[in-house]
């Protein structure tokens, strides 16, 4: 049977079985096979899951009040680094560290040591960095508008006028 959830916030297709999904509701992570039309819930419920990434071989998950979450196999998660308290919008992998867009802000680090936080304290909502040049981050806040690094969160700057920022996309590879 399909879940019957409000929302469905996230859907990540598992970069290795693509017959697998992981789908982030308003109370948690359900597992799909597309091969037996099959749904699964994690032992992540209870919690809006508002992301969902792929990297590092784990998957990785947003919450609105467990923090970040790790799993190998989408439906055993555990606590990834140390808490970081309210809603979790976004994830971002630059390569060699994990971008976290929060209601606080946001956060970086490696999923195993505690979190850094960087730049304005506003509502991030969104994150991302170029695969060519992973030392630059790009965040929206709503409100807040676009904030821009060039040093892996060192120092930030303000982009144009923009009072709400929902998205922002990597550069496309040519």
């Amino acid at each position: 049977p399909v879940p019957d959830q409000r929302y469905t916030n996230a859907l990540h297709i598992d970069p290795t079985h693509p017959d697998k999904w992981l789908v982030g509701t308003e109370a948690g992570v359900f597992s799909y096979s597309a091969r037996n039309e099959h749904w699964q819930p994690s032992d992540l419920i209870g919690t809006p899951v508002r992301a969902l990434l792929a990297a590092c071989g784990r998957f990785w998950a947003a919450s609105d009040d467990r923090g970040v979450l790790q799993s190998e196999d989408g439906l055993r998660w555990e606590r990834a680094g140390d808490e970081i308290t309210g809603a979790i919008y976004a994830l971002h992998d630059t390569g060699s560290t994990l971008l976290v867009a929060t209601q606080n802000g946001l956060f970086f680090g490696d999923g195993t040591s505690p979190w850094t936080r960087t730049g304005p304290r506003l509502v991030a909502t969104c994150v991302t960095s170029a695969s060519h040049s992973p030392e630059a981050w790009v965040f929206g806040a709503s409100p807040g508008g676009l904030w821009h690094s060039r040093d892996r969160g060192a120092h930030w700057q303000q982009i144009g006028h923009f009072k709400h920022v929902r998205v922002v996309l990597a550069p496309e590879e040519s």
